[in-house]
């Protein structure tokens, strides 16, 4: 904790599953966080469920709104002075799932807006803060980001377009000696899974009558899947150790996979043709609508 005390770190995203975990790990190792939310209420609840140690702030932090990321970045300067950032965590995100071929291309805007633009929005803003620091940004990504699956377009390509420009970054950022990492998480166990029914109902319900019929086939072996993975799914401490080590190590990873499934999904990508895997996607999804008649 001696050696973390003193360094300032800005969490988004922190009113639920990785991120609060993340900024109640980060307190308890020293760290000062500054914790994004969205909501007032948000802010009261983060705030119920870490002891008053001092070093957790809340910031309003919608990473869409421009002026509320300015408004953070004021405020943040203003509690780091000549120090700056020692580490930006870019968590916030959401889920939007979907067939491709029927999403509303509004949904599917908003889901880069918030998983791509609004991450980038916050790097940009906050940057000068981290070059005085000297710092370090984590991105938040998902094992998505590496093997889309079906009706996970929406979100799974934002976090493809993550991947690319967190590469980019890290490269560019490198000769300032500016570390940058991503977290790959697979299923980690959040409120998002309480969601899921409700999201299938919602992909359901907003194809038209003949579309219905024709996602069927996917649409219930891959709501299985996902329960499926619920029940696999990891608790988001060990996402928070992964975030703690990058922050830590001299020599941080570029990646770090978070859970068994993560890592099969990276395996997976990696060393199965993309024609061998959708051979191998489809004799699975077979199995299971067979062994639910």
């Amino acid at each position: 904790m001696k050696n973390n005390l003193g360094k300032k770190v800005l969490v988004t995203g922190t009113s639920t599953g990785i991120g609060r975990c993340v900024a109640h790990a980060l307190t308890e190792s020293g760290f000062t966080v500054f914790a994004g939310v969205r909501t007032d209420a948000d802010q009261k609840a983060l705030l119920q469920t870490q002891p008053d140690c001092g070093r957790l702030h809340t910031l309003l932090l919608d990473i869409t709104d421009n002026e509320q990321v300015q408004a953070a970045v004021a405020m943040t300067e203003e509690l780091v002075a000549k120090d700056g950032l020692f580490a930006l965590v870019n968590n916030a995100g959401i889920s939007v799932p979907g067939a491709v071929e029927c999403v509303p291309l509004d949904e599917f805007r908003r889901t880069f807006e918030v998983n791509l633009i609004g991450q980038l929005r916050v790097i940009q803003a906050f940057l000068p803060l981290i070059r005085r620091g000297k710092g370090r940004i984590i991105q938040v990504s998902s094992a998505l980001g590496r093997l889309a699956m079906p009706l996970s377009g929406p979100y799974a390509s934002s976090k493809y377009a993550l991947e690319g420009m967190t590469d980019a970054l890290r490269r560019e950022l490198r000769p300032w000696g500016i570390r940058v990492s991503l977290i790959e998480p697979g299923s980690v166990r959040s409120a998002i899974w309480d969601k899921i029914d409700a999201q299938v109902e919602a992909i359901q319900s907003s194809l038209p009558g003949q579309m219905q019929k024709i996602y069927a086939p996917l649409a219930a072996p891959m709501t299985s899947i996902w329960k499926e993975a619920e029940l696999r799914a990891v608790s988001p401490g060990v996402a928070a150790r992964a975030v703690l080590h990058a922050l830590n190590s001299r020599h941080p990873r570029t990646r770090y996979l978070v859970g068994r499934d993560a890592c099969a999904v990276a395996a997976l990508s990696m060393l199965v043709p993309a024609r061998v895997m959708d051979r191998i996607l489809k004799g699975f999804l077979n199995r299971i609508r067979s062994s639910a008649r």
